[in-house]
């Protein structure tokens, strides 16, 4: 890579790291993921190199695989409208907080979307 990309790069990883910290110092919210530590680490395989790793929670599955958990065997009916309602009051309601925070989610889609298994 290019000298001055991977110094954009990062750098741009450094900004979101001080968003994400930002977010971490103003509180939890229920809807978005709980980070527990940010930081570099140097990896000696398979390919050698300083990344950024980042510890977070992780929910039972994500939004895309449930649904196409749902579909599977045909939902004849496809998810019930309360449910994707409930679901997207959420989401928006955790991207209102990281926004709120001086956080911009570069990467919003459904398999990014972690929650526990509701039951309805």
């Amino acid at each position: 890579m290019d000298p001055r990309g991977e110094k954009a790069c990062f750098a741009a990883i450094e900004a979101e790291a001080e968003a994400v910290s930002n977010v971490m110092r103003n509180g939890n919210h229920p809807n978005v993921v709980k980070i527990f530590e940010a930081s570099w680490q140097y990896f000696h395989e398979p390919r050698p190199g300083l990344k950024y790793v980042v510890d977070m929670e992780l929910g039972d599955t994500n939004l895309d695989d449930y649904i196409k958990e749902r579909f599977k065997d045909g939902f004849p009916h496809g998810i019930p409208l309360d449910e994707v309602w409930n679901t997207m009051v959420q989401i928006s309601s955790g991207v209102s907080f990281l926004h709120t925070n001086g956080f911009l989610h570069g990467d919003l889609k459904p398999s990014n979307g972690t929650f526990p298994v509701f039951t309805y």
